[in-house]
């Protein structure tokens, strides 16, 4: 079956866009395990919204982010999407009171803006 390439195109965006919030969900659900082993991290995608939703030091949190904002922070810079869910969780009353590699990664590195990818090869464009 041969589908419309901008249709191709679009899931392939999707797919990409999935997998990288997915794998900072990954690391987020990670760091909050490694202070609280109770500590739950859900992630669904819907309607343009991804949300995320659990417990953690026994507080529940849920917050969403649209789809367009994820793609800008995801240009923004390397870690800017970590940043934004640390920083939701931080509105909700989560505050993790120690600090890892990983957590100053995030703080460091969401300030730096990433280089532009020349469309054509691939490549950063300093």
């Amino acid at each position: 079956m041969n589908g419309n390439p901008d249709d191709d195109h679009y899931r392939e965006q999707q797919n990409e866009l999935w997998s990288y919030v997915k794998q900072v969900a990954g690391l987020v659900r990670r760091q909050l395990a490694e202070f609280d082993k109770e500590a739950v991290f859900i992630m669904n995608y819907g309607s343009g919204l991804y949300c995320f939703s659990g417990e953690t030091f026994a507080k529940k949190f849920a917050f969403c982010i649209e789809e367009k904002k994820v793609k800008k922070l995801r240009n923004e810079s390397p870690f800017a999407l970590d940043r934004w869910i640390w920083e939701q969780l931080e509105k909700k009353g989560i505050v993790l009171g120690k600090t890892t590699h990983y957590l100053k990664t995030v703080r460091l590195l969401s300030k730096i803006k990433s280089p532009d990818i020349d469309q054509n090869t691939g490549y950063n464009c300093y």
